[in-house]
């Protein structure tokens, strides 16, 4: 094993919150498709950001623990029980948990940095740039959700012209 124990630790509770994320946006998305009834906007959040949280999990579980014949863990997560006053207010929230989540990561890569794990460094910084492009579009998402207000009839019909992640991997489309 080429990896510090400090490491490990932080990319196991790491793996927590990735999947907390997912837990998240699965429920955001339930009232984001049954209560405010935009089902455009809850289909692609539910594929491109709650997914990727899951997706992006086994990623990290390959990559950082798997592949240095460490056993991943899994953490409980949240019971996902949101609520919100408005669309804006389901953004907003969600932008806060998205940068807290993207903070989080980039603590776990400065730990692998500071124990010298550079093998692990080298996987979280790939994974990072996915992480950057979710917070990017959660942030247009938010800024959107503030400019249509409560027109959210019209939010979710335009919503596929703001939406730029066109991949589980977060890539941005053109």
């Amino acid at each position: 094993m080429n990896v510090s124990n400090e490491t490990i630790t932080a990319v196991k509770e790491l793996n927590g919150e990735f999947f907390a994320m997912n837990r998240w946006w699965d429920a955001t998305v339930g009232v984001l498709g049954v209560t405010f009834v935009c089902e455009q906007s809850s289909r692609l959040i539910h594929e491109h950001i709650a997914h990727w949280y899951a997706s992006e999990a086994d990623v990290l579980n390959e990559k950082c623990l798997e592949n240095f014949n460490i056993v991943p863990y899994y953490p409980a997560t949240p019971a996902g029980d949101v609520q919100y006053d408005s669309v804006l207010d389901m953004m907003e929230q969600m932008l806060d948990r998205t940068i807290d989540f993207q903070n989080k990561f980039m603590a776990v890569r400065k730990i692998a940095d500071n124990n010298d794990d550079i093998l692990i460094v080298v996987e979280l910084d790939k994974i990072l740039r996915a992480v950057n492009e979710q917070v990017a579009q959660m942030i247009l998402i938010r800024d959107k959700a503030e400019l249509y207000k409560d027109d959210i009839k019209a939010f979710d019909h335009d919503f596929p012209t703001f939406f730029t992640l066109d991949s589980k991997d977060g890539t941005r489309g053109v």
